[in-house]
């Protein structure tokens, strides 16, 4: 990734599977030392991704401004309440259930990211095929 950014002057929207941080698990400190050039000048600009079977949308946190838990797709999982932390601050999370069981596991979902340009919009849909929460912000 440092070789792409020192080719470019542009912010990056990284995609992986696992975090540079959470609200609710404790990650090493593996990502951020390997990606800390990058953090600490704000090239990261979103970072999504699914390690968590949640779908959370944090508050600016760690020099990246949009950080995006996307992981509620295939795993059932019981419904999370609060965090427990005071950071990273948590704007949005999907705390619905499925109708009708009685122990309340959490709804199935994906996202969809439309790019027009440098800007992103992002819907987070439901299994139920309804529009959860939706976003839109800035590349650069």
């Amino acid at each position: 990734m440092q070789s792409w950014a020192n080719e470019d002057d542009r912010p990056f929207m990284l995609l992986s599977h696992h975090q540079l941080f959470s609200a609710y698990e404790h990650p090493g400190p593996s990502l951020r030392n390997k990606l800390a050039p990058l953090l600490d000048n704000g090239r990261i600009r979103a970072w999504l991704w699914g390690h968590e079977h949640k779908c959370v949308v944090h508050e600016p946190y760690a020099g990246v401004e949009y950080a995006r838990c996307i992981g509620h797709g295939g795993v059932p999982v019981y419904a999370i309440g609060d965090s427990g932390v005071d950071e990273p601050r948590i704007e949005w999370v999907e705390q619905r259930v499925i109708d009708g069981l009685i122990e309340h596991w959490a709804l199935f979902g994906f996202a969809i990211a439309d790019f027009d340009g440098p800007h992103v919009t992002i819907r987070y849909i439901d299994e139920n095929n309804e529009l959860a929460y939706e976003e839109a912000f800035s590349a650069q």
